[in-house]
């Protein structure tokens, strides 16, 4: 059982680090995996004393109905904590980038030849470890 859990956290981290930047999946890794979160206090202030049974006839209905109702969404932010807003904003920003990826911008080759006249004082070799060497400073 607990090689299982490792395992499904192991494909979660890849599934977070491949879907967001790496910079962004160290941010929500180390904002949500690394920290103490009680999960049932978020639950009574979410759902008050709704059962389980409840909220899935409420979540089915809802989705019956044709989806959420956005003041259902709010009502529901709003009894969060303060500190957990940018939690929902990031989260959102995720969704609308998985949504709506940014075009790629086609690579712009403007500067080809702008060495050229140092091609008899320095081979491709002495540039890269030059380049590697001002880059480790």
């Amino acid at each position: 059982m607990l090689q299982d859990k490792e395992n499904i956290k192991l494909k979660v981290m890849e599934k977070i680090v491949k879907n967001l930047s790496l910079f962004k999946a160290s941010m929500f890794i180390r904002e949500n995996l690394y920290q103490k979160v009680d999960y049932l206090e978020i639950k009574d202030r979410l759902f008050g004393e709704l059962t389980v049974d409840e909220l899935y006839k409420e979540i089915t209905g809802l989705r019956k109905k044709g989806g959420l109702k956005m003041e259902s969404l709010i009502e529901m932010i709003k009894k969060l904590p303060p500190e957990y807003e940018q939690e929902v904003y990031d989260f959102v920003q995720f969704l609308l980038e998985k949504k709506y990826p940014k075009p790629k911008k086609e690579l712009k080759l403007s500067w080809r030849g702008a060495l050229q006249n140092l091609k008899d004082k320095y081979t491709s070799v002495e540039l890269q470890h030059k380049n590697l060497e001002l880059l480790s400073d």
